[in-house]
């Protein structure tokens, strides 16, 4: 349920329009001066399967699909342009945000998506047994934390946001069965390989620089 399901197998366009996209980005905004990049990078995908829970910024990074990988590549070129035209720069690496305009239509933030198409009465599918978790935080406060950054010195250049909990599928089904009172309609289908398993971030780094997280399903619904 996200966009990561149907760019498994084509890298050639994610190189073109993440990397290659990012790079002519970042080439001119060394011609035109910018001074700071605050890139949005993914907490989800680029650890690849975590060897501790929860995840540090310090942990190592392989990630499992091409999503992540392409994600992980623009964070080596914003070092080199770091180092080649002291273009400075903040990485975010968020986990799964929601809230408010995610398209129900989407293929991408299930927490939306799931409660959409509960209230239509439409079918949820679901790769693998829903037990499947990931770190799932209020958009909101990824946008503060994108504040924060802007108008602050970073004395870090990588940052974990997100909730600091893993969510599994199967729990956000049960969120959404609590709140409206209605059973969701689900259809099981065989799992992905390169899905990884649980994703949980640690976000003690983050709370250090004053940038808090909220994971309360049920206050958003």
């Amino acid at each position: 349920m996200n966009n990561r399901q149907y760019t498994f197998w084509q890298a050639n366009e994610d190189v073109e329009s993440n990397v290659v996209g990012t790079l002519n980005l970042l080439e001119k905004s060394v011609k035109k001066g910018v001074k700071k990049i605050v890139f949005a990078s993914s907490g989800g995908t680029v650890y690849g399967i975590p060897k501790s829970l929860p995840i540090p910024e310090t942990h190592q990074t392989s990630p499992l699909c091409s999503y992540g990988i392409t994600k992980l590549t623009i964070e080596k070129y914003l070092a080199l342009f770091h180092r080649l035209h002291n273009l400075d720069y903040t990485i975010l690496r968020a986990g799964n945000p929601y809230g408010e305009r995610q398209r129900i239509d989407s293929v991408q933030g299930v927490v939306t998506v799931f409660l959409g198409k509960r209230l239509l009465n439409q079918t949820i599918n679901i790769w693998g047994d829903g037990s499947v978790a990931r770190d799932y935080f209020y958009i909101s406060d990824l946008v503060s934390a994108f504040v924060r950054v802007i108008e602050s010195d970073t004395k870090s250049k990588i940052y974990n946001i997100a909730g600091g909990r893993a969510r599994s599928l199967n729990d956000i089904l049960s969120v959404i069965r609590e709140v409206t009172g209605l059973q969701p309609v689900v259809q099981y289908m065989p799992g992905r390989k390169l899905d990884v398993p649980v994703n949980c971030l640690d976000i003690q780094l983050a709370r250090l620089f004053a940038i808090s997280c909220a994971a309360i399903l049920g206050e958003y619904f």
